[in-house]
């Protein structure tokens, strides 16, 4: 592939018993009109032919293993150790890049954040395709109820040194709890594009019914553990009555002005809107 000695992008694949997806990722990656980047791909000894599919691709991949792990989050681990680039980016099996020429479209920008944030489509078997776009500040609010899409987020290597790896203690919100260590405890840097990074499928381990539970209860135990002061609004932005309620008066500018910090509610929620520039 002439990967350059010091690629700007590592992007990482993790892939389990997904061989059509796998091979629909791998072909993403190789058709980009650029590169300066490296693939890495970590597969969890998937026996449905992903390794033949990788086998197949070899010569375009940097790096790969195929071995047992401990989980999604063991093997993203594993794709940030053998990545070389300035920054990580997470295009797991079934994502896909937007187009051919977008990794040259951000190497054309002025990349210098911690985190850099762009815009992704997400599709899924139950919703139609949907433009998400990068968040232009953040929020410690705004991980209350979602986060930012990390394959549509580039990560800075070095910031896994200072922030640590991914939590593989945790099945659901490991990227959430790496995001807000990040951004509210570390204090990095923080950018976002108006560009479309990525076509994201939205089927994945954490939008099963059955894993809703277990998100919740994580994120729950990731609050109490960084960031207890918050475990209160955390409950209060949870009920529905109270999001829709608190939602419909931060759509509007008017209502905004007249409760601007002057109720206890209000105070207590806004109170929160910990902003990054």
């Amino acid at each position: 592939m002439g990967i350059l000695n010091k690629p700007l992008l590592s992007i990482i694949t993790v892939n389990l018993n997904n061989c059509s997806g796998l091979e629909k990722t791998i072909n993403s990656v190789i058709n980009q009109n650029t590169n300066i980047f490296e693939h890495i791909i970590i597969d969890g000894c998937s026996n449905d032919g992903s390794v033949g599919v990788i086998k197949n691709n070899s010569e375009k991949i940097t790096y790969w293993v195929s071995e047992k792990d401990n989980g999604i989050y063991d093997a993203m681990n594993k794709g940030v150790k053998a990545a070389k680039g300035d920054y990580c980016l997470f295009l797991n099996s079934g994502d896909v890049f937007n187009d051919k020429d977008t990794i040259n479209q951000l190497a054309k920008e002025n990349l210098f954040g911690d985190i850099v944030n762009f815009n992704a489509f997400v599709v899924g078997v139950s919703q139609p395709k949907t433009l998400v776009r990068s968040k232009k500040t953040i929020r410690f609010y705004d991980f209350y109820k979602h986060t930012i899409i990390h394959q549509a987020t580039l990560i800075k290597k070095e910031l896994f040194m200072s922030v640590g790896l991914y939590n593989e203690s945790l099945k659901i919100v490991a990227d959430w709890e790496f995001f807000l260590k990040a951004l509210f405890i570390k204090n990095c840097t923080y950018q976002s594009f108006d560009i479309i990074l990525s076509v994201f499928d939205s089927d994945g381990i954490s939008s099963r019914p059955e894993n809703i539970k277990i998100s919740l209860t994580e994120r729950r135990n990731v609050l109490e553990m960084h960031f207890g002061r918050f475990l209160k609004d955390y409950k209060l932005i949870n009920d529905r009555s109270t999001y829709k309620y608190l939602s419909f008066i931060n759509s509007s500018r008017y209502l905004k002005s007249i409760f601007s910090f002057k109720t206890k509610v209000t105070n207590k929620i806004l109170g929160c809107f910990i902003k990054i520039e």
